[in-house]
C-alpha cells in the first residue's frame, strides 16, 4: 500500500484520490476495420463541418489503433478537434458499446405513461366545482393534493404538478370569482 504525506497527515494513495475527486478514465482502444474506416470517411465527405457526425468520425479515425501515425491521446486530439476530452472519451466509448451504431438516430420516448390522464383531470375539475372542505375558505393546491389521495384517485400528488393541471384546463380556484 502507497502512503502520501498531506498536510501532517499520512494517508493512502487510495483515500487521496478520493478526496481530490480524481477519476482514472478508461482507455478504450478502437480496431476500426477497412468498411467502418470508409464508412467514417464518407462521412466526412458527406456531412457539412460542424456536424457532429463529423465530429465522431474525425475522433474514431485519429482513435484508430490500427493506423500507427493517427493514434492520438485523448488531451491531443480534443486540443486538435476543438472539443473536450470527456467528449473523446465519450465518442470512444459509445463506439466500444454500440459500433456504428451510434450514427443511427437515437429513438425518443414517448410519455405514454402520463401521469394525470383525463379521468384525473375530471375529478381534480369536480373538487374545484364543490365547496372547500369545513373550516377553509378556499380550495389551496395542498388542500387538492391531499383530497385527491384521500379519494385514492392518484397514489401521490404534489401542489406544482395539480397547478400544472389546472394551468392547462385554465381552473383557478383560488379566486374568488371563478365560476
Amino acid at each position: 500500500m502507497i502512503f502520501i504525506k498531506v498536510s501532517k497527515k499520512l494517508v493512502s494513495l487510495q483515500q487521496y484520490l478520493l478526496t481530490i475527486n480524481f477519476y482514472i478514465i478508461a482507455k478504450y482502444k478502437l480496431y476500426l476495420s477497412s468498411e467502418e474506416r470508409a464508412e467514417l470517411l464518407a462521412n466526412l465527405r458527406k456531412y457539412k463541418s460542424n456536424s457532429g457526425k463529423v465530429m465522431t468520425s474525425q475522433i474514431l479515425l485519429h482513435s484508430d489503433e490500427n493506423v500507427s501515425d493517427s493514434k492520438m491521446t485523448s488531451a491531443a486530439l480534443s486540443s486538435l478537434l476543438g472539443c473536450s476530452s470527456k467528449t473523446v472519451e465519450r465518442v470512444r466509448k459509445s463506439f466500444c458499446e454500440r459500433g456504428m451504431g451510434i450514427f443511427e438516430p437515437t429513438v425518443r420516448r414517448t410519455r405514454s405513461d402520463k401521469r394525470y390522464d383525463a379521468r384525473v383531470e375530471a375529478h381534480l375539475v369536480a373538487l374545484c366545482c364543490q365547496a372547500p372542505p369545513n373550516g377553509a375558505a378556499n380550495w389551496t393546491l395542498q388542500l387538492l393534493c391531499d383530497t385527491l389521495v384521500e379519494l385514492e384517485v392518484v397514489e401521490s400528488a404534489s401542489p406544482s404538478s395539480i397547478c400544472n393541471v389546472l394551468k392547462k384546463t385554465n381552473l383557478n380556484p383560488f379566486r374568488k370569482n371563478n365560476m
